[in-house]
């Protein structure tokens, strides 16, 4: 037999197969908050995108099956939106493959996308399409848009004569911006658009998110923020925030008008403030931020806050672990997920500082996992003394993850959740606490007590040096 009889081209492959290729090749949605693993995340992304283009290029078969994922995932839009924008204009069914995009600095500060030389540059049908779009955007409010005098025609939601004047006037600015117009055209055509990642926070951009009526259930629901902005007293912040998605849709862009848009009536309008997960990586934290960002909000599931070293600049405010208590205590009874890191905040906590704990996570009532290190638990001073972990976290915990270092304090914290937790804990199955290597010795003797009990214990055992 020769070899070319066994040649089986693209064309001829099971639409099954093909679908299974392309599927495999992902886009890694949002930003992720350590420099190198933000980097290798854009680079990986780019060539999957590259891949899944070079596919549509293969076969007519190919591109019909690569073509949807090709359009999931909108990236490096700084170089994307003249080419895509008209892309769209001309096919819009391609829109409603879209579910995420990335928003980088230079797609959003770049005027030249833009100014009306942009779309004035269109073929004469695309451009009266771009133009149309801009003119029949739906919003919350009605107000008009200087792009050729297009008047815009939105459906009254809201019963504006509770709204301040000053927030109805503010709203109908940012949308009136003529360099908005390209972001309007392209929120027109992404019917299916459930995930967002800007950077550096731009809040005209931000707010025509929240500002747009969306019509699916599922819409717009995760949206991760890096701002890196030295007017912000963080320094910088990667905020990801997340909707319930049992919830009606529009609550994620709710929060973000009475996040960016205050007006004490908001709260009157639109779903109940309940998220999936709101966490932040930063490198300071103002005394407020939290409480600001949380003050809407009747019901979280997972919080996360993680402070990250920095040599750029010196910390203008303390680790004050008991402030975020007082912010998260009014979640006890839906709180599911906590993280709360500070392993990499020692560098801003004097030598001679107390540094008070949480406090007690006994009353949050429905929290499963907790990942937190050991400042948090315990807090530090002159006058340290280590409650029994049995005291501190809460009875429905099942997986715990403690980030210290070993001392004598830690080995005798461990064993005595050991013979505790049966009673105290009934619902642990999980115990991590790998962030330093265990001594050896100690290591089994507490894996064995653990397992007795019922609990998988998962440390990171020193290994022996070996012999000369």
């Amino acid at each position: 037999m020769h070899a070319e009889s066994d040649i089986c081209f693209l064309g001829e492959l099971p639409d099954e197969l093909l679908v299974a290729i392309a599927s495999q090749l992902q886009v890694e949605r949002g930003f992720l908050a350590e420099e190198e693993a933000e980097e290798a995340r854009r680079c990986r992304n780019a060539v999957i995108v590259h891949s899944l283009h070079s596919l549509t290029l293969c076969c007519r078969r190919f591109n019909a099956v690569a073509t949807p994922f090709l359009y999931q995932c909108i990236i490096r839009t700084e170089q994307l939106m003249t080419l895509l924008l008209p892309t769209l204009l001309q096919n819009p069914n391609l829109g409603r493959y879209i579910q995420y995009f990335e928003a980088t600095t230079l797609s959003l500060y770049d005027r030249e996308l833009y100014t009306p030389g942009f779309y004035r540059s269109f073929t004469k049908p695309v451009r009266d399409e771009f133009l149309e779009r801009v003119k029949s955007a739906k919003w919350i409010i009605a107000h008009r848009n200087p792009v050729e005098g297009a008047a815009l025609q939105p459906t009254r939601a809201l019963d504006l004569t509770k709204i301040s004047e000053s927030t109805l006037q503010r709203i109908g600015n940012q949308i009136s911006l003529s360099h908005n117009s390209s972001l309007v055209v392209f929120l027109s055509l992404t019917d299916n658009l459930q995930d967002v990642a800007i950077e550096n926070n731009c809040r005209s951009n931000i707010i025509i998110l929240a500002l747009r009526q969306y019509t699916r259930p599922d819409a717009f629901r995760r949206l991760w923020l890096w701002s890196e902005d030295g007017t912000l007293s963080c320094g910088y912040m990667l905020q990801y925030i997340c909707s319930d998605p049992k919830d009606p849709a529009g609550a994620l862009p709710h929060y973000l008008r009475t996040l960016f848009l205050p007006d004490t009536m908001w709260s009157e309008f639109g779903p109940p403030l309940t998220l999936e997960e709101l966490s932040y990586t930063m490198q300071d934290v103002s005394k407020g931020m939290i409480d600001e960002h949380l003050k809407g909000v009747s019901s979280l599931k997972a919080f996360s806050c993680r402070w990250q070293w920095t040599e750029k600049f010196s910390p203008r405010f303390p680790v004050n672990l008991p402030r975020i208590y007082k912010v998260l205590e009014r979640f006890q009874s839906s709180l599911t997920r906590l993280t709360i890191d500070t392993t990499e905040s020692a560098w801003r906590v004097d030598l001679d500082t107390f540094v008070p704990a949480l406090g007690s996570l006994r009353d949050f009532k429905v929290l499963t996992y907790l990942d937190v290190s050991a400042l948090v638990l315990w807090g530090d001073g002159d006058f340290w003394e280590p409650a029994p972990l049995s005291g501190l976290l809460p009875e429905s915990v099942e997986h715990f993850v403690l980030k210290t270092e070993w001392d004598e304090d830690i080995e005798d914290q461990l064993y005595q959740l050991s013979s505790e937790c049966i009673v105290s804990l009934p619902r642990l199955r999980k115990v991590e606490c790998t962030w330093r290597p265990a001594p050896g010795f100690i290591a089994d003797l507490l894996i064995d007590a653990c397992h007795l009990a019922g609990v998988d214990l998962i440390l990171d055992v020193e290994q022996p040096e070996p012999e000369p």
